[in-house]
């Protein structure tokens, strides 16, 4: 089926396929030359942001090779390099650079979908960065006329809580950034409602509104994924889970996830206990940097038809990191 292909074709990833950028997740049409990209180095394993000395766009019309797994989504040529650790129980084991149309999947083959970041320079999540993550969780500012914080200096946030943990977490917070918080009266049994000063300027729903990828530590990516899930978490045994109906988020923290030395797998789930409440996203994050390719949940192998861009770059180490279908893992760049 794909063995007649010649080893001079096309090299390459489909076109809604994204790299991770300084400023986020960009799928490759969007990639400008200037843009730095996160490449992956096999000898350490450290993933770092680097200018390509070259971004790939080739017209390419036959059939894609598609990988579809938890942890391994790709859509590529039959001659896309596929990068893969050739004893994923053997920690000296050499990775393997080999063409698409001859991987052939097996549980000790092991698929990187993790690194080591050691770039950036901000290393503590500050209490008002923490309070800030607590309000794009659970608080909904005050939009009184005289609340817009112009004149006062703040402004008034409100967070109506049930959990004792997430009560006792943003006191400590306000103590700690030395901001001032009020219980207020509440008609609702078992709720507290509370009233907090966040300084004007800070009251930013988004994360993605100050949230600064490009400074960050992975010490610091860490306290951050730490701390987001104490408001909108799950924390288990073997994983910790982040929940959101905000999409723009989940693609933030994901990126925060990865720095952080994590993997992560989202899904999309229903929530039907109202017709008013959103589907939202499930983001899972593991202490694990490689992804069996033949064990638990196999890797589903189809071709599809394809007639456009495909898109590779030039990288230092070779290697980059791919995002397909909210799927993060390391693929293989033109050598």
């Amino acid at each position: 089926m794909v063995d007649s292909y010649k080893d001079n074709d096309v090299q390459g990833v489909s076109a809604d396929t994204e790299v991770l950028t300084p400023n986020g997740w960009v799928a490759f049409p969007d990639l400008k030359n200037t843009d730095s990209i996160m490449q992956y180095n096999l000898l350490d394993r450290e993933i770092s942001f680097v200018v390509p000395s070259d971004i790939i766009r080739e017209s390419f019309s036959g059939s894609l090779i598609t990988y579809k797994k938890r942890q391994f989504n790709l859509a590529c040529t039959p001659n896309h390099n596929i990068i893969y650790k050739r004893n994923l129980f053997d920690p000296n084991s050499p990775f393997v650079r080999e063409k698409a149309c001859k991987f052939v999947n097996h549980s000790r083959r092991g698929i990187a979908v993790g690194g080591n970041y050691p770039g950036g320079s901000v290393i503590e999540l500050t209490p008002l960065e923490r309070l800030k993550i607590a309000y794009a969780a659970d608080g909904v500012v005050v939009s009184s006329e005289n609340r817009t914080g112009k004149k006062v200096g703040y402004q008034r946030i409100l967070f109506v809580l049930k959990k004792q943990h997430k009560i006792d977490r943003l006191m400590n917070l306000c103590k700690c950034a030395g901001i001032t918080i009020d219980e207020l009266s509440v008609s609702k049994p078992g709720m507290r409602k509370f009233a907090v000063n966040l300084p004007t300027g800070h009251a930013q729903k988004n994360l993605s509104d100050w949230v600064n990828l490009s400074s960050m530590t992975a010490e610091y990516a860490r306290y951050f994924v730490s701390e987001i899930l104490q408001w909108d978490g799950y924390l288990g045994d073997n994983r910790q889970t982040f929940c959101s109906t905000n999409k723009t988020d989940v693609d933030l923290v994901q990126a925060i996830g990865l720095l952080a030395g994590y993997s992560t797998t989202i899904t999309l789930s229903e929530d039907d206990r109202k017709e008013s409440y959103k589907a939202y996203y499930r983001m899972s994050f593991w202490n694990y940097q490689f992804t069996s390719s033949g064990q638990g949940d196999r890797i589903i192998k189809c071709e599809i038809p394809y007639n456009g861009l495909v898109y590779n770059v030039s990288v230092p180490t070779g290697c980059f990191v791919i995002r397909y279908h909210n799927t993060v893992h390391v693929t293989g760049g033109v050598v």
